[in-house]
């Protein structure tokens, strides 16, 4: 794992969850009510019944989803392209008082092949601040990829209508291929909605600020909750 970026995450993840939470939910700003999803990466926080939400990145990028009991939820992932589109089922359960675990598939199919990735999450915390560790395993062709994927995600609420959010990927085969951190904030503008807005960065570009420092490429993110 690159060190640079390796002492980048471990710095956000420790910033992110070090002290308190300030405020308390306010119905008015729709605070909280997207505490089941990062910017991509799922809580194994489960969706109450019957609530769900809408979300969109560059809206380009389109996903919904709709709590059908109580610690599972059904729904589904696509582009304006409508290609790819995948069915995205998720299910969690609150183990102890601050933890909860649960997984789901991203199942999708090309050529009647279905493809995707199955995994399974661990969250620590509460709604306004947590950590979760995340591994999938992805697989397409008959074939399931032996090495997971490996999440790690945190979010802390820090002002009545604003949460800190980090969010990293990164392949365990060999970590030079693939590691992406996300950073930023969720702005929770009232109702139900809110607005995510940070950036991703790859190693490469973490690698590159002894010349020249790039904060990362901009992610916009839209959630509509009901």
């Amino acid at each position: 794992m690159p060190t640079k970026l390796s002492a980048l995450l471990a710095v956000a993840l420790l910033f992110t969850l070090t002290g308190h939470a300030q405020g308390e939910p306010d119905s008015a700003t729709g605070i909280n009510t997207h505490y089941s999803r990062y910017f991509f990466a799922p809580t194994a926080f489960p969706l109450e019944k019957s609530s769900g939400y809408i979300q969109t990145h560059w809206l380009a990028a389109w996903s919904a989803n709709y709590g059908i009991a109580d610690r599972g939820s059904i729904g589904f992932s696509t582009t304006i392209f409508g290609q790819p589109f995948f069915l995205t089922p998720k299910f969690g359960v609150k183990m102890a008082e601050d933890w909860s675990t649960g997984g789901g598939l991203m199942l999708g199919y090309v050529d009647g092949s279905p493809l995707g990735i199955g995994y399974g999450l661990s969250t620590w915390g509460d709604e306004k601040r947590n950590l979760t560790v995340g591994l999938g395993w992805a697989f397409g062709g008959g074939e399931v990829e032996q090495s997971p994927l490996l999440s790690l995600n945190a979010m802390r609420q820090f002002a009545p209508s604003w949460t800190m959010m980090f969010e990293s990927w990164i392949l365990t085969q060999d970590p030079s291929d693939l590691h992406l951190l996300l950073y930023g904030v969720r702005w929770y503008r009232g109702g139900r909605n809110s607005l995510d807005l940070g950036f991703i960065i790859h190693r490469e570009v973490v690698d590159s600020w002894n010349n020249s420092f790039s904060p990362g490429f901009p992610f916009v993110g839209w959630t509509f909750g009901f």
